[in-house]
């Protein structure tokens, strides 16, 4: 009995000895940010349409195709849409 206890407690010791330690990993990288600041002053701004003086900026994605896209949308001071107000 005391030979079996002692071959565990050598297997032990030389499993702690010879395995790396479980603290000492190198810890991963992050991964790159995906977020990005622009000026609104620094944005291709382009016109949504030739009748409206609506302007639009792209942020990600197209939106000609098919997929999902950002965009900013910049109206001119006093701008008026058309629709009526709802009541609140």
């Amino acid at each position: 009995m005391t030979t079996r206890r002692w071959r565990c407690t050598a297997g032990l010791f030389a499993f702690l000895l010879f395995s790396p330690p479980l603290t000492a990993q190198t810890p991963a990288e992050p991964p790159p940010s995906r977020s990005r600041s622009v000026a609104a002053d620094d944005m291709r701004w382009q016109q949504q349409t030739p009748n409206l003086p609506i302007m639009i900026g792209e942020l990600w994605g197209d939106r000609r195709v098919d997929g999902g896209f950002g965009e900013l949308v910049r109206l001119p001071p006093g701008f008026d849409s058309g629709l009526p107000l709802a009541n609140l």
